[in-house]
C-alpha cells in the first residue's frame, strides 16, 4: 500500500484518494459519507469500474485524520487491496456528497461474494413491529445478495437484477439517509416495493390453473399461496405445511433452487433421493440455528465460528453420540428406526389443493426426531448449514425440524436457477416454491470441513467466489479452462486470480452451457480478454474441446497432475522449489497415454 504520511503544515489541503479491492456493495460508499463528516471535511466519493474514488478537502490535520483513519475503520466485510492518495487543488466543496459512478470500458474492480444475513436484518425479521417483519428479501449494506444479483459493474442498483424494482418511498427515504445502515443499498427493499414470493403446484389439468409454458410445457400452473404487502410470508408457511406432510419442494434461493424435504422423515429421504437418482450420496441438511445442530452432532468452537460466519457454507460435522451410539444407530447402522414427530398445529386443504397455513408459534415448535439415516447413510460426517437468507430462516422456523436442502439439479447436471428452467426439476418436486428476483449467476452452496481447527474448502463456491486467490506476481491474462470432474475455471488479471465457483462435471450439453455462460460473466465483469489459454491434455474433455474452439489467446496445453500441484503451490504461497505428489487418479500424460499418481521434483 502507497505511504499516506501526514502532511507537515495546518493549511488548507485537498486529496484524491483510489481505493481498490473490494470496496463496492459493502457499505463502503456511506462509510466514506460518515467518516468524512465525523472530520468535518468535505468532497465526494463516487464508485467507478476500478473501484472507489474520493476527494477531500478541508483543514490539512482534518484530511490527514481522514485518510489516516480510512483504511482502519472500514466496513468489516470490504478489503482494500491498495489506497493510493495525491496531493489535489481545493475545489470550494462546503458539503461531502455521494456522486454518481464514472464508468471506465478498461478498468475493473473486485466483487463482493453474497453475504449471509446479519443480526440487525434478523431482528427486523423477526420483530412483529418492524415493516419488514417476515419480509424474505431483508438486507442492508452488511449482508445479503451480491454477486448473484450483480450484471455489470460499477455497482450500482441498474446493474443489478434489482433494477426491475423500483424503490418506494420509504425505502428511498433509507437509501438517501446517511444515518440509515440502508443509506445506498443497492438490494435494498420491502414488502411493498420489493420482490415476492408465491407457491406453485404444477399439475397435469387442475381446475383453475394457468398454462406453464416454456420448460414445463404441458403443465398447467396451480397457485396455492401467494405473497403480498400484508403477509410477505405467508407461501413460506405453507412450504413448510407440505414439508412436514412429507412432501419435496424445489426452492428457489441465492443462487438457485434447493430440493427440499424433511430431514426426520425417511420416506421422504428416500423418494427424494430416487427422484434426484442419487440413491447413495449424502445430502445437506439446514437446521435453524446451532442449538438444534447441537442435538443432532458434534461441534467445536470452530466450528461453530465457521457456520455462523458471514460465508454460512455447508460444514462436515460428526453426528453426536446418543446413549453409546451415534443418533444414526449403532455403526450408522441397526437399532435406530427413524422417529417422526407430530406435525405441529393443524393443517387444512383447500378445495383447489392450496394449503391453509398454520400459525407461525406453532408451526416453529421444535420437533424432536432424529435425522433420518437416509441422509447420509454409512457416514460418519453429514453436511450441515444454518440458513443463511431470510426466506430459509422464516421456512425453518417454520418448518419446527431440519429440513435437507440439496442442490436443485437433475444428476451430473447444473442447479437450476429460474422458473423458465423448472421443466428439469418437474418428477422431482411435488411444489414450488419461487421469487420474482433474477439470479445473474448460479451459485452452488460452498462445502468445507475444519480439521486441527484450520478451514479446508472441499467445495468454494457461494460466499467466497468470485474474491479472487492472490497471486506471487503479476500474470498475463489467462483463462485455465479446469479439467472434466468438478470442474472449476480460473481468469487471471496482474496478481488477482479470479478461481469460478463450482461449476460441476462436465459431461453434458446443460452443464457446458453453464461453463461458457460464466466465463463471459467473468470476463464481462473483471474486463478479461485472456492472452492465454490453459487446457487440459486429454483431447475429449469438453473444457479442452471449448479452449481449442477459443480464436485467441496462445494455447497451453498443461498436464492433469501438473496443475494439482501448481494448483497447490498458489493456494499455500510456495515459491520455492518442491516436491509435489498428486495421487487422484488418472490424468492424460505427456506421452498420450494415461498416467495414475504422479511424483514431480
Amino acid at each position: 500500500m502507497p505511504s499516506l504520511k501526514p502532511r507537515e503544515q495546518d493549511a488548507p489541503s485537498a486529496a484524491r484518494l483510489w481505493a481498490r479491492g473490494v470496496v463496492q456493495g459493502v457499505g463502503f460508499r456511506p462509510f466514506i459519507y460518515t467518516l468524512a463528516q465525523g472530520w468535518g471535511v468535505h468532497g465526494w466519493v463516487r464508485n467507478t469500474s476500478a473501484g472507489v474514488e474520493i476527494h477531500v478537502e478541508g483543514d490539512a490535520g482534518a484530511v490527514d485524520g481522514f485518510v489516516d483513519a480510512l483504511p482502519r475503520e472500514a466496513p468489516p466485510r470490504s478489503y482494500i487491496a491498495s489506497l493510493e492518495r495525491s496531493e489535489a487543488a481545493p475545489e470550494g466543496h462546503t458539503a461531502f456528497s455521494i456522486l454518481e459512478s464514472a464508468v471506465d470500458p478498461d478498468a475493473y474492480q473486485l466483487v463482493s461474494p453474497d453475504i449471509a444475513t446479519c443480526d440487525d436484518c434478523r431482528r427486523e425479521l423477526l420483530d412483529p413491529a418492524d415493516r419488514r417483519h417476515e419480509y424474505p428479501f431483508t438486507n442492508c449494506t452488511n449482508c445479503g445478495p451480491r454477486f448473484t444479483i450483480i450484471e455489470s459493474l460499477p455497482y450500482d442498483r441498474e446493474r443489478t437484477t434489482m433494477r426491475h424494482f423500483p424503490l418506494c418511498p420509504a425505502c428511498h427515504k433509507e437509501y438517501v439517509d446517511p444515518l440509515d445502515r440502508r443509506f445506498h443499498a443497492e438490494p435494498n427493499a420491502c414488502p411493498v416495493c420489493g420482490p415476492r414470493v408465491r407457491l406453485l403446484r404444477v399439475g397435469g389439468g387442475e381446475e383453475g390453473g394457468e398454462p406453464a409454458g416454456g420448460a414445463l410445457e404441458g403443465g398447467v400452473v396451480v397457485e396455492l399461496a401467494a405473497g403480498d404487502e400484508v403477509d410477505p410470508a405467508a407461501p413460506i408457511r405453507a412450504a413448510a405445511e407440505l414439508l412436514r406432510r412429507g412432501e419435496i419442494l424445489a426452492i428457489k434461493g441465492l443462487g438457485g433452487f434447493h430440493l427440499a424435504c424433511d430431514a426426520t422423515d425417511g420416506e421422504a429421504v428416500r423418494r427424494l433421493k430416487r427422484r434426484k437418482g442419487r440413491p447413495h450420496k449424502p445430502l445437506a441438511v439446514m437446521l435453524s440455528d446451532l442449538d438444534q445442530l447441537r442435538r443432532h452432532c458434534l461441534v467445536d468452537e470452530a466450528e461453530a465460528a465457521l457456520l455462523e460466519s458471514p460465508e454460512h457454507p455447508i460444514v462436515l460435522l460428526r453426528w453426536r453420540e446418543v446413549g453409546g451410539h451415534g443418533v444414526m444407530g449403532p455403526e450408522l447402522g441397526d437399532g435406530c428406526a427413524p422417529r417422526r414427530a407430530a406435525a405441529a398445529g393443524a393443517s387444512a386443504t383447500t378445495p383447489d389443493g392450496a394449503v391453509a397455513a398454520t400459525s407461525a408459534d406453532a408451526a416453529s415448535a421444535p420437533s424432536e426426531a432424529e435425522i433420518d439415516r437416509e441422509v447420509a447413510v454409512g457416514q460418519g460426517y453429514f453436511g450441515a448449514m444454518l440458513p443463511y437468507t431470510p426466506l430459509h430462516l422464516l421456512l425453518l422456523r417454520a418448518a419446527g425440524r431440519p429440513l435437507v436442502m440439496t442442490s436443485g439439479n437433475l444428476a451430473e447436471e447444473p442447479i437450476v436457477k429460474g422458473w423458465e428452467e423448472a421443466g428439469r426439476l418437474r418428477g422431482i418436486a411435488d411444489a414450488y416454491l419461487v421469487h420474482d428476483r433474477e439470479i445473474a449467476a448460479r451459485y452452488d452452496d460452498s462445502v468445507a470441513a475444519v480439521e486441527r481447527g484450520r478451514t479446508r474448502l472441499l467445495r468454494r463456491s457461494r460466499g467466497y467466489a468470485p474474491f479472487p486467490v492472490a497471486l506471487p506476481r503479476a500474470l498475463p491474462q489467462v483463462l485455465a479452462c479446469g479439467a472434466e470432474l468438478k470442474n472449476t475455471f480460473c481468469l487471471t488479471r496482474d496478481t488477482n486470480a479470479f478461481l469460478s465457483q463450482h461449476i460441476g462435471d462436465l459431461e453434458n450439453l446443460e452443464t457446458l452451457e453453464h461453463y461458457e455462460t460464466s466465463i463471459a460473466l467473468y470476463e464481462r465483469l473483471f474486463r478479461l480478454e485472456p492472452e492465454v489459454v490453459a487446457y487440459d491434455l486429454h483431447p475429449e474433455y469438453l473444457a479442452t474441446k471449448h479452449a481449442l474452439s477459443l480464436p485467441q489467446g496462445t494455447k497451453s496445453p498443461t498436464q492433469h497432475h501438473h496443475a494439482h500441484i501448481a494448483a497447490r503451490m498458489i493456494e499455500h504461497g510456495v515459491t520455492d522449489p518442491v516436491i509435489g505428489v498428486s495421487l487422484d487418479g488418472l490424468g492424460y500424460g505427456d506421452d498420450g497415454l494415461l498416467w495414475g499418481g504422479e511424483v514431480f521434483v
